[in-house]
């Protein structure tokens, strides 16, 4: 945590978006995928919910919110054992 700290300060600083050198190359590659991969499931979630309406007239609204509340919780736990490396 320390160091994705000091690399927001550093990057701040010098007004840049790169990462700062190899130390911090792991970190940022790491944030980049858990911010794409929290993009990616907002939308994909949309999607679902979109296309179960389209598709199916009698599908059960709750079951559904139930069945991605599942898969959300899920990958918040791969996710935060992921950033646990922090």
């Amino acid at each position: 945590m320390i160091r994705y700290l000091l690399l927001v300060y550093l990057l701040l600083k010098k007004h840049t978006s790169k990462s700062i050198g190899p130390i911090f190359r792991q970190l940022a590659e790491e944030q980049l995928e858990a911010a794409v991969l929290s993009t990616l499931w907002e939308r994909l979630t949309q999607i679902i919910m979109l296309s179960s309406q389209l598709i199916f007239d009698d599908v059960d609204n709750e079951k559904l919110f139930q069945l991605l509340e599942f898969i959300e919780m899920n990958i918040l736990q791969f996710d935060s054992a992921a950033s646990a490396k922090l």
